[in-house]
């Protein structure tokens, strides 16, 4: 089966895409989420590639298993993924065109939707903390002053 790419228009067999073990795990992975949450955790994804090279179908599974490990609830962490890609995007458009290196932005900013159901895991600087930690970003950090920034801005303060 031969499909198109929406974006470049490339022609790619399915099949050849489905060789690739991570691939076929990742498919898996979208397949098993919310038809809410896939197309946001996609697009965060791709915040992680650098303008110049693909992301490899093992690094996007790893991240993805990484996201998912944020919040037990799929829904709400669509939501954070939504916000995340938002405000890196206007970053971007203003000029920092740097790709994502880890998930504490989109922590911070799960950490801010106040939800019924706590995260089950954060990652930070690329380890995994206990859910008490709840993946706040340190008072003083860039991210947390960032943060309050953009809550600041969404409130017309």
């Amino acid at each position: 089966m031969i499909i198109n790419c929406p974006c470049c228009q490339a022609r790619i067999p399915l099949e050849a895409a489905l060789e690739d073990a991570a691939a076929r795990e990742l498919f898996g992975v979208l397949a098993g989420l919310p038809a809410e949450a896939v197309r946001p955790l996609v697009v965060y994804l791709g915040l992680f590639r650098g303008g110049s090279r693909a992301l490899a179908w093992e690094r996007a599974l790893r991240l993805s298993r990484e996201v998912l490990a944020l919040h037990e609830d799929p829904l709400m962490l669509a939501k954070g993924l939504s916000e995340t890609v938002r405000a890196i995007r206007d970053k971007q458009a203003a000029g920092d065109g740097r790709a994502m290196r880890n998930h504490n932005y989109l922590t911070a900013v799960l950490g801010t939707l106040g939800s019924d159901t706590a995260p089950a895991r954060a990652v930070r600087d690329g380890a995994t903390t206990a859910a008490g930690d709840q993946g706040q970003p340190r008072a003083g950090s860039r991210t947390a002053s960032a943060l309050r920034e953009l809550e600041e801005m969404k409130h017309g303060r």
